[in-house]
């Protein structure tokens, strides 16, 4: 059997066109956080990193997700993280079943592993996670449920009450929830991580979009020890370890966490006054604002791609709702300037009146 892992259309997208334009609002990370990070890079060891991440690094996870040390796995990224997750747990002929819209490689990793994917559809406008959807979808071949929270690309949060009858349902009928976290930290109500309501819950994290420092490549799985385990070894075979700069820049970072959210919150209260202003003036539906700095509001349009097409002839850059399972609506990043924002959701509106619905 030869893997074949389906192309992240998502990702060319934005690196095909980023530089072309001059109004990028499809970044779904926020500006870089410079922390100060002294000395650190001296004490990183450059011959070998930690297998499971440098004690100093899963102190400060611990703090900020309250797991404890040994429920953590330090990953290159929240993308190795995930994949990771399910290599270990996955094998041929698996079912799979990933809330759509969806992140895109949280659907083509457990394709390209050759397991059966099931979609459960989060419906618009406020994408709610559909528990009687999710137990009506499982088989007895259900292996692993794949969510996010806050949604990518919604930013809708599926509240406590929600993922603990979910960890419930999980331990009833044995499958395990994969929930990509990496949003999470935006949120204005606070969350528990799905880890916290049980061992057949894993989330996963990463440091590129509220740090906006996706150049350290670190994130992390917070899981029972066995499946950290388990991820070990699809690992051994790959990167072994992180990289030691980057382990010890991501400590100063969290202990900076606060000062982050600060950063973060003035940005995006203005952002996201100026986006809710715009779909309301141009009547255009958008799930209730949650503190992401992604939304995905639904256009009066079927064929988004070819829109998004066509703002790229005016300069504006925004992935269409096709590469989220989901047409007719766009995902808007709300971490750029604010000037940038404006002038991108301006020709946006323009570029509606000119295309034919």
């Amino acid at each position: 059997m030869t893997l074949d892992f389906p192309p992240f259309r998502l990702l060319y997208w934005i690196l095909d066109n980023y530089e072309k334009v001059k109004f990028d609002l499809a970044s779904s990370n926020m500006p870089p956080y410079v922390a100060d990070l002294g000395d650190r890079l001296k004490e990183a060891n450059l011959a070998m990193g930690s297998l499971t991440g440098i004690e100093e690094l899963k102190d400060a996870i611990s703090d900020v997700s309250g797991a404890d040390p040994e429920n953590i796995l330090v990953t290159n990224g929240a993308s190795e993280a995930n994949f990771l997750v399910c290599a270990a747990l996955l094998s041929h002929g698996d079912d799979v079943l990933v809330e759509r819209p969806f992140y895109e490689p949280l659907a083509s990793i457990p394709q390209g592993l050759d397991s059966n994917v099931k979609f459960v559809d989060r419906e618009p406008i406020d994408f709610p996670l559909d528990l009687a959807k999710v137990e009506e979808s499982l088989t007895p071949a259900t292996k692993l449920l794949v969510i996010t929270n806050l949604h990518n690309p919604s930013g809708a949060q599926i509240p406590d009450d929600v993922v603990k009858e979910l960890s419930e349902t999980a331990r009833e009928k044995g499958f395990y929830v994969l929930c990509d976290e990496i949003f999470m930290d935006f949120a204005h109500s606070p969350s528990r991580n799905a880890f916290s309501f049980g061992g057949r819950m894993i989330s996963t994290v990463g440091l590129s979009k509220f740090y906006g420092t996706g150049g350290f490549r670190v994130g992390w799985i917070l899981a029972e020890e066995d499946i950290l385990m388990r991820c070990r070894r699809v690992r051994e075979h790959m990167a072994v370890t992180c990289c030691s700069f980057g382990e010890q820049a991501a400590v100063a970072v969290l202990r900076e966490r606060e000062e982050v959210k600060t950063r973060n919150r003035k940005i995006l209260d203005q952002n996201s006054r100026t986006v809710v202003d715009w779909a309301r003036g141009e009547g255009i539906e958008m799930t209730p604002w949650a503190g992401a700095n992604v939304c995905f509001p639904g256009l009066p349009l079927e064929n988004t791609l070819d829109f998004c097409k066509h703002l790229l002839d005016v300069e504006v850059l925004v992935p269409p709702g096709e590469f989220f399972g989901l047409a007719g609506h766009v995902r808007i990043g709300l971490g750029c300037e604010n000037s940038v924002l404006q002038e991108g959701l301006r020709r946006i509106s323009e570029a509606l009146r000119e295309f034919p619905a």
